[in-house]
This record gives C-alpha cells, structure tokens and sequence, in this order.
C-alpha cells in the first residue's frame, strides 16, 4: 500500500488567497513536498518556500465575477482592496494614514474556479480568504468546489468595513447550511479616536480570523480523512486533530497511514504564559517603539 505522502502527491491542494508576505504552513517535509500550494495575492509576493510537490504563484485580482473593477493600492498594502473603504470608521478608529492610496487601477478580475480550471486543478482541500472585504463574494464563487473543502480559513466582520461586506453571522450561517463548523477564531479590538485611546485597554470587536471545518460525518473517504487531520494540525489546532484522527482510526482510515498522522495530534512543549505579566507589557512596549511609520498599532486593544 502507498505511504501517506506518496497517496497525497497531486491530490494534497491549498489555496491561500491574499497571500503576502505569509510563511509557510506547520508541515514535515515530506508532506509538504506531496502539497500543491497555489498562493494569489494582487499586490505583494508571499515567503513561502518552494519545496512542494506543485507551487502556483499568481498576482490576478480575484473576486466573485469576472468584472473590470478598481483595484486600491494603499500605502499600507495590507489594506489593499478592491472594495471601497467605509469614510466613517477610518475616521472613528483614526486609519487615515493606513488607507492613504498610493495608486488605483482598473483590472480585470478573476474567479477562483477559473484560475484553478486553467492548471487542470479540479479539486481544494483547504481554503484560505484574506481579501479585504471579498472573502465571501469569492467563497459563494466556489459554490461548486464547497463540498470537497475540507477545511476554511476566512476574515469575517462584525462591524464591516467595507461598502457591501456581509456581517460575521451571515457568512456563519452560510457555510454551516454547507456543513462547516466554526472551530476557532482569532478575534480583533480595536479602539476608537478618544481623547485616551493611548490609556484604554479595551476595544469594539471588529473582525476575527476564522477556521471552518467540514463536519466529520460528511468526510467518508479514507485520504480526505487524513487530509483533514493533516490540516487541523497544521493551522495549529492539535486538540481537534487528535479528535479526527480518534473518529477516523474506528472507521476506514487506513492503519499503514498511522504512523505519518501520529506526530501530528502530539501537543506542543508547555510554554510559560507570559501575556499577562510586566514582561509582556514591556515587549509589546518595545514591539510599538520599532515598527516603521508604516504601522503602529494605537487602534488595536490589548488582547
């Protein structure tokens, strides 16, 4: 029987859309070597390696439709979009300096499925959305590509920012009708322009990063088991991989396979947690003191 790695070569994808400036995922080499990673990101190159079975690494403007539409490219790229910025939350949390266009372009858009359809890729196993704002245009675009994902990792908000982004519980409800369930997130504060907003350690809840994963019961074959195993591990959550891997041994998932999924569900070293001591304090002191002008983080609230 084939090893683990050698069943995933050319059948292992990821797809991370909004892809700057990020690093690699937590994988052991020869899994990554069986991975295609396509990465897309309109304005900026990721640092990702490039030991993979397959690498696609695409600067197209991706969105729901094929439209022509004005891409916003501003200072801070990381705010780029090709959505229009709300006017009165740059101005409550004080974000002009962050949304200041350093230049703007007509570009003509593509679908995922299209982009993928052109390099014979059929099929995602995970996918990624960091847009600005189109994270949901562009998954409602892979309707027919939903069922195979076994896992999704977007950028939902709660207050949204920009004009024609849907609220976090829309999109919630929207993929668990499709059989996704919210397994974490990473929530963010941010502060607004008050005349002690450098003294406050609190903050509205704006948006958060969010990890879906398709419900175990809908993942029958033996690979998409391993699969997703592979990538609860690999987007940090250790815990609900070793509960996949326990629901899948007493099903199908082949035993020879074990041996390549076991490291995987194994938790962390303990780490003493720093977060709430002067320390902490100190670091993110010193952390603010360095960042370029580009960024500063006086909106964000203490976490």
């Amino acid at each position: 029987m084939k090893s683990l790695a050698e069943s995933l070569r050319g059948e292992f994808v990821v797809v991370n859309l909004g892809a700057a400036s990020d690093r690699d995922y937590d994988l052991p080499a020869h899994l990554r070597a069986a991975t295609t990673l396509i990465e897309v990101d309109a304005a900026k190159s990721s640092e990702t390696a490039t030991s993979y079975f397959a690498k696609h690494a695409l600067t197209s403007a991706v969105a729901g439709n094929t439209e022509t539409r004005t891409f916003r490219l501003n200072k801070f790229s990381a705010c780029s979009s090709l959505l229009e910025p709300r006017a009165d939350l740059i101005e409550l949390y004080g974000l002009e300096k962050y949304y200041e266009i350093a230049s703007s372009s007509a570009v003509q858009c593509n679908r995922l499925p299209d982009l993928l359809a052109e390099r014979n890729i059929s099929s995602i196993d995970f996918l990624k959305t960091d847009l600005e704002g189109l994270d949901f245009e562009v998954i409602k675009s892979c309707e027919s590509l939903l069922p195979g994902v076994l896992a999704l990792q977007c950028e939902l908000r709660f207050q949204p920012f920009y004009v024609g982004e849907p609220f976090f519980h829309e999109v919630v409800a929207y993929l668990a009708d499709r059989h996704f369930s919210l397994i974490a997130l990473t929530p963010e504060y941010w502060k607004p322009k008050t005349p002690n907003r450098k003294q406050h350690k609190d903050g509205r809840l704006i948006w958060a990063d969010c990890l879906f994963m398709r419900h175990p019961d809908t993942v029958t074959t033996p690979l998409a088991q391993a699969k997703q195993v592979i990538l609860a591990s690999m987007s940090g959550r250790r815990s609900y991989a070793e509960y996949l891997l326990g629901v899948y041994k007493t099903r199908r998932l082949p035993k020879e396979w074990l041996p390549e999924l076991n490291p995987l569900v194994v938790p962390r070293s303990i780490r003493p947690n720093i977060r709430n001591t002067w320390a902490w304090a100190v670091l993110r002191r010193m952390r603010n003191a360095l960042v370029t002008q580009e960024f500063t983080s006086e909106h964000l609230a203490e976490r």
